[in-house]
């Protein structure tokens, strides 16, 4: 069996050499599928304006989902806004549950000092 010639070789006397076919077994990387990219976009489109939780770098934000972009997620948490980077985001989830306030009845009384400042001040 001879080797198809190269087609740019004007002389024709050029041969390719022979290929090399790994076995689809060895393969382990793949690149991320543009669907994968898709579901994630469409995710985070569904759940814009609902409450949310976020889970990047071992932290969970909860909070209304304002929005995204290429870079970052955007969150209003209680207190503040909240950007977290998009690359670091490993899930996104609707919250399920709404988190209690704390209240003045879940300390023990103790906690609260209604005598003396210890340090006199």
């Amino acid at each position: 069996m001879s080797q198809p010639k190269d087609p740019t070789d004007p002389s024709g006397e050029f041969e390719a050499p022979p290929v090399e076919v790994v076995p689809g077994k060895f393969v382990v990387a793949r690149p991320k599928r543009q669907e994968e990219e898709l579901t994630m976009a469409a995710k985070l489109e569904t759940l814009k304006h609902r409450p949310v939780e976020v889970y990047a770098n071992g932290v969970t934000y909860r909070g209304i989902l304002q929005g995204s972009d290429d870079e970052y997620v955007y969150l209003r948490t209680d207190s503040r806004f909240v950007q977290v980077l998009m690359e670091r985001v490993s899930r996104l989830d609707a919250a399920d549950r709404k988190a209690t306030p704390l209240s003045n009845t879940t300390f023990d009384p103790s906690f609260f000092s209604s005598g003396e400042d210890p340090e006199g001040t």
